[in-house]
């Protein structure tokens, strides 16, 4: 993306949380959080401060056993420039 100018969110890839915290402390918030393989949004969240962060990766720290999916996970953490809070 760089070689072609087009501008891209700073980002970074944790797989656990003091990773996350590290990158979160780099990039600043809000960001947008989702397990690494997925694309399609599922498990995206927003989050606005290192506390929903903590509960981000802590609901979604495991993986489903009985669905197959890895029990650990790596998330993909990107800076967000929405500037106001939605809730859901």
């Amino acid at each position: 993306m760089d070689k072609l100018g087009i501008p891209m969110a700073e980002s970074g890839r944790a797989s656990n949380l003091q990773e996350a915290l590290t990158i979160a402390e780099r990039i600043g918030y809000p960001l947008m959080v989702r397990p690494s393989y997925v694309l399609g949004g599922r498990g995206m969240e927003i989050v606005y401060d290192e506390e929903m962060l903590k509960e981000y990766v802590a609901i979604h720290q495991w993986g489903h056993p009985l669905k197959g999916l890895s029990r650990k996970k790596t998330y993909v953490l990107a800076k967000t420039q929405s500037s106001q809070r939605v809730l859901f």
